[in-house]
């Protein structure tokens, strides 16, 4: 039997897929697998890390936005962003 069956991997992966906002991001967790390597797996939870305290430093990136719509319209926040100006407009 496929181990990500077994252990239910395929399950949590089509959660997550529903969450994905592009087909990007699905093809990516469509195309994911668990680490059997404890190297790999440091690895990559320092790069969690390394980006959730990016975000803590410049902002949440706006999610909902649809892709196309960040490159699109140079007032929003993707836009202002590949300026090097916050996501959010100061208070």
């Amino acid at each position: 039997m496929n181990i990500e069956k077994q252990i239910e991997f395929d399950k949590i992966k089509e959660k997550w897929m529903e969450l994905a906002i592009t087909d990007q991001a699905k093809d990516q967790i469509r195309n994911i697998s668990f680490y059997l390597s404890e190297l790999e797996l440091r690895r990559r939870l320092k790069d969690t890390t390394d980006s959730r305290l990016l975000m803590e430093q410049i902002g949440m990136p706006p999610l909902s936005a649809s892709a196309s719509e960040c490159f699109r319209n140079p007032g929003n926040p993707c836009e202002r962003r590949k300026r090097g100006m916050p996501y959010a407009s100061p208070a």
